[in-house]
């Protein structure tokens, strides 16, 4: 069947049609043509528009817009050609075949962040001139905001390379992408730091201080259980994604989280990831449900983690800034992180914590 002519074609299947060309010169006839049957479709709503306020009456035509992104405010480089790196990188981020598409919310802001940083400070080059020495410059001259930034940056890079090899096709891509193979970076040091049990201890108590036993709760839920922060409250993802929908803030869902409709009356909680947790057996968990009993019947639906002031389940950034400052004030040291409570478990947390066995 032969493909539709862009005149019959919705925004989103012109944008896909454009995008598949992003590798080969014939891309820019093909935006040249699509941008100019918007300037007619355009012009002649914008005479209807006209036509409508002489006889109802109502506000003027307004301009056409320009619409300003992320991509269109990154540095300007050779019309972003894909012979450079911001070229390459704005392919990755915008072709519909890119793997980008297919992350979490939390993961697309992650790569924003790091390919807006990588277009910032080296968008200007040219996939050609590029050699393992010049990515290793690149690596060293990151590593001075820290190695853990330089690591997250080549990471990237080889994300990046690899999509232009694999879907674009790019002969440039491929002999980077095997460059890239071939090298070797200092590997980051694992870390080692634990939240003990007393620390744990201590931001549950401090966090009654600043009238969040919410934090108390999720601090608990991640001691006894060895449990990632994400799967204890839940993350916020735009409503058109797939997963139940029956909290949102009007903008996004929640999903993920822990739920009192998971937990049966003898108190076991069976997560659909995290496996089954036998709520009595954790000691934390049973002292916060202990307190909660005391103010009336356990909730029987909702999330079980809920922002005090917001009554909604909390947004990470929320969750890890609150959680800091109470952190701060019960003394437990900078380099200790939520993240961390998850390793003062047995040797065999990663299949049974404490109370905790998988489906």
């Amino acid at each position: 069947m032969a493909a539709k002519e862009p005149e019959k074609m919705n925004p989103d299947e012109r944008l896909s049609w454009v995008s598949q060309d992003m590798s080969s010169p014939a891309v820019v006839p093909k935006a040249s043509k699509v941008l100019a049957l918007m300037r007619v479709e355009y012009s002649a709503m914008q005479a209807l528009h006209e036509l409508a306020i002489k006889r109802h009456g109502g506000s003027p035509t307004p301009e056409l817009p320009r619409v300003e992104t992320e991509i269109t405010r990154a540095p300007t480089v050779r019309e972003h050609s894909l012979g450079n790196v911001s070229g390459l990188t704005i392919a990755y981020l915008t072709d519909p075949r890119s793997p980008y598409q297919k992350v979490s919310p939390s993961t697309k802001a992650n790569y924003d962040s790091l390919t807006k940083r990588v277009m910032d400070d080296r968008g200007e080059a040219e996939l050609a001139t590029l050699k393992g020495s010049t990515i290793n410059e690149w690596h060293d001259t990151w590593a001075q905001s820290g190695r853990s930034m330089a690591h997250a940056l080549v990471t990237m890079l080889r994300m990046v390379f690899g999509f232009g090899a694999t879907v674009l096709e790019d002969r440039e891509c491929e002999r980077l992408s095997m460059i890239m193979h071939k090298m070797k970076f200092e590997p980051l040091p694992k870390r080692t730091e634990v939240l003990t049990l007393q620390q744990a201890t201590d931001i549950i108590a401090k966090a009654y201080e600043f009238d969040a036993p919410s934090i108390a709760l999720a601090q608990a839920f991640q001691t006894d259980f060895g449990l990632h922060q994400k799967d204890v409250i839940g993350e916020w993802i735009p409503i058109a994604q797939p997963g139940p929908d029956d909290i949102t803030d009007g903008r996004d869902k929640w999903v993920r989280g822990l739920r009192w409709d998971q937990v049966d009356a003898d108190l076991v909680l069976r997560h659909p990831t995290e496996g089954t947790m036998r709520l009595k057996e954790g000691a934390l968990v049973s002292a916060e449900l202990a307190k909660l009993v005391k103010l009336g019947a356990l909730p029987t639906s909702g999330p079980i983690i809920v922002h005090e002031r917001t009554k909604l389940p909390y947004r990470a950034a929320s969750f890890r800034r609150l959680w800091r400052l109470i952190a701060d004030n019960a003394g437990v040291p900078k380099d200790i992180r939520n993240m961390d409570s998850r390793r003062e478990q047995p040797a065999d947390a990663d299949t049974q914590a404490a109370g905790r066995t998988l489906n």
